[in-house]
């Protein structure tokens, strides 16, 4: 199994597991987390550090570490172990999560709008205890570990779209599938076009950054891709590397035409390649 780490500004969400020297003042370290067990009751400290560390509190996110360490030093007492981030701290004791216990977390990175904190314990036990917007999770390792990307303003996790228009050098306009490609991973999101429909929309596509190229549903047809040569396409252009389009969360990026058809296969080799259906 592998384990990864959260970058959050090429939209690719990881998390690299604390090593248990970085929390030997906890009572349970992130090597021996289980993950899953009992817990005594936290008190109100206990409460409130709950709060924040579930997305429920994003003005204390935004102070950052000085907060922490100001604010939590009893009951429990939370110990972080080197400056800037990501900030891994040990809590003594540890957090009754439901039926999981908590004994470190670590904030990630504060980005912006956004923060990202790793807690040990599995995804759909932390689901239970955030709000109903203003957060999302993903698993963040083999050791059921979740990565939890906090909204820090209204919004800020919300899906985005890119738009655009259609051509093809031809007598017609054929029917496309065209797609965004997240750069990081490669990640597509697509939609599809009938015949002579002469823009495209792809909604939900997370904020990121991406490449676009549309392929039409004709077998042997060369793509076209939203490269530099667009929008001033001629025949003399000779750079058809895709350029990056970054899409905002809750905003549509418009414009995007793909609308290079002239790529030889040379020029079209770092493209992406058609998804199955």
């Amino acid at each position: 199994m592998r384990s990864v780490c959260l970058i959050l500004g090429l939209g690719l969400l990881s998390a690299c597991q604390p090593a248990a020297s970085d929390v030997a003042a906890s009572s349970v370290s992130p090597a021996q987390a289980p993950g899953v067990a009992s817990a005594s009751p936290a008190p109100d400290g206990g409460k409130r550090l709950r709060t924040i560390l579930t997305c429920r509190d994003p003005d204390a996110l935004k102070q950052g570490r000085a907060f922490f360490e100001a604010q939590f030093r009893q009951d429990p007492k939370v110990t972080c172990d080197n400056a800037g981030y990501p900030m891994r701290c040990a809590i003594a004791p540890p957090l009754a999560f439901g039926s999981a216990t908590v004994g470190w977390f670590s904030v990630e990175s504060i980005e912006g709008n956004r923060a990202t904190i790793l807690l040990p314990a599995p995804a759909d036990i932390v689901r239970a205890t955030l709000p109903a917007t203003g957060a999302q999770l993903a698993a963040a390792s083999d050791l059921g570990d979740t990565a939890v990307l906090c909204a820090l303003a209204q919004g800020a996790l919300d899906d985005g779209a890119i738009a655009g228009a259609l051509s093809y050098p031809g007598e017609s306009l054929p029917p496309m599938r065209v797609c965004a490609f997240e750069l990081a991973n490669g990640t597509p999101y697509c939609t599809s076009t009938s015949k002579d429909e002469a823009s495209y929309r792809i909604d939900a596509v997370p904020r990121g950054d991406y490449l676009v190229v549309a392929f039409p549903k004709e077998d042997g047809a060369t793509p076209g891709g939203y490269s530099e040569c667009v929008p001033e396409l001629d025949a003399a252009c000779t750079d058809h590397a895709l350029r990056v389009v970054v899409v905002k969360p809750g905003a549509a990026t418009s414009g995007i035409d793909p609308a290079d058809f002239y790529a030889d296969e040379p020029d079209r080799a770092d493209w992406p390649q058609a998804p199955a259906p």
